[in-house]
């Protein structure tokens, strides 16, 4: 059964992010004056449509494998002019035709349309009227991980391991500077280390730099100064890379369960 869950998962999943990316582009583009043609989700045959009061049309397709918003003078999905549009926008028959309009040409290009139709095409619109509408599809979905990401980290929470020493590897960087188990790592060269995970990055990326880290052990703070040695190691996809490496364990047993409120959830959710 995974291959068909996964598929239909996949379907489901990809229609969700394509409403959210349009839905961008469409409520930022009806917002700032554009008219709206067509929202349709999926492409091919039209299963349903239906006309909202604006005179949109909204359609459900065959393959639901995309979609996109068609706006007033559209030749079609990818936004290209239509015929008429594209038109109105030779000034001789050697020009190269274009999209959108140069400036101060806003006039003579739309001679062919009423005020009010220029008004409401996109092909016409200011600069940054255009570029919000653009950028809106790709925000949207940067909003949408956003949500999904803090309702996660609020429903089910995040399991955290703390950067503790569980054991220390001998013959290593960090045997050689004294570092011992039980000792928890809350600093690197100032940089402040929450996880485990923070304290593997730092120093898989400052091979032979010297760096200071603040120790706690048994309730004191001490200071310790390592440098990571290069060595060659296998990363996640079985490749050789070179990288920093310290020798240190983290402890199997320093991990706790984090649920987030919904500050922090949000927090952690942006990050």
């Amino acid at each position: 059964l995974t291959l068909p869950v996964t598929l239909v998962a996949f379907v489901i999943l990809l229609c969700i992010i394509v409403f959210f990316h349009e839905y961008g582009h469409f409520s930022v583009a009806r917002l700032l004056g554009v008219r709206v043609d067509v929202f349709s989700i999926g492409f091919g045959k039209t299963l349903a449509r239906w006309r909202d009061k604006h005179g949109t049309e909204w359609r459900i397709a065959m393959l639901p494998l995309g979609g996109y918003v068609k706006f007033f003078g559209d030749a079609g999905p990818a936004s290209n002019a239509s015929a008429e549009v594209e038109a109105e926008h030779r000034r001789e028959e050697h020009h190269a035709t274009t999209q959108f309009p140069k400036p101060g040409q806003e006039h003579e290009i739309g001679r062919g349309m009423s005020a009010e139709e220029r008004a409401v095409c996109f092909h016409f619109k200011p600069v940054w009227v255009r570029a919000l509408v653009v950028a809106a599809g790709p925000v949207a979905n940067f909003i949408l991980a956003i949500v999904i990401f803090a309702g996660l980290l609020m429903t089910f929470g995040n399991v955290v391991g703390e950067p503790k020493v569980g054991s220390v590897q001998a013959g290593s960087a960090a045997e050689a500077v004294g570092f011992q188990p039980g000792d928890l790592i809350l600093s690197a060269n100032g940089q402040k280390v929450e996880t485990f995970s923070d304290l593997s990055v730092i120093i898989r990326l400052n091979s032979g730099e010297t760096l200071r880290f603040e120790v706690e052990r048994a309730g004191q703070m001490i200071g310790i100064e390592a440098t990571p040695r290069r060595q060659v190691m296998q990363d996640a996809f079985g490749n050789d890379v070179e990288m920093g490496v310290l020798g240190v364990v983290g402890d199997e047993n320093a991990f706790h369960f984090v649920r987030y409120g919904p500050a922090d959830a949000l927090k952690g959710a942006v990050s």
